[in-house]
């Protein structure tokens, strides 16, 4: 059992990536699901598709192109920051994930919507 599906689906991913594999398969949820079409939409992974049957789903995700990728919230320590304050996240390069009240998105996003939440990930 894991404490953390996102920090292993992130580490599955980079691991991936760094080994050039050109595609893996993870077990499904609707969490990773959103975080995988973020970061197709980011460009960091080409294509993603749900495989499976309705008991077994997988999540097969292919072209990754993702560097680096860090767990910023954590189980056992929860981060969050207000939209005033995600200007810090916003510098250098990659995009900072984070959960809001209208879903995942960006912390770019998240600041002109001047959204606040949990910031769940930095990937360059």
């Amino acid at each position: 059992m894991l404490s953390d599906p996102l920090a292993d689906l992130l580490t599955r991913i980079k691991n991936a990536a760094m080994a050039k594999h050109q595609g893996l398969e993870v077990p499904y949820s609707r969490n990773k699901e959103e975080l995988v079409k973020l970061l197709v939409k980011t460009g960091r992974i080409g294509s993603y598709e749900v495989i499976g049957l309705k008991t077994k789903r997988q999540l097969a995700i292919s072209k990754l192109n993702l560097e680096s990728a860090k767990r910023l919230s954590k189980p056992g320590m929860r981060l969050y920051a207000g939209y005033k304050e995600l200007s810090l996240y916003l510098r250098g390069r990659g995009e900072t994930i984070l959960s809001t009240s209208k879903g995942l998105m960006t912390a770019r996003d998240a600041y002109k919507q001047k959204l606040g939440g949990e910031l769940l990930c930095k990937v360059v």
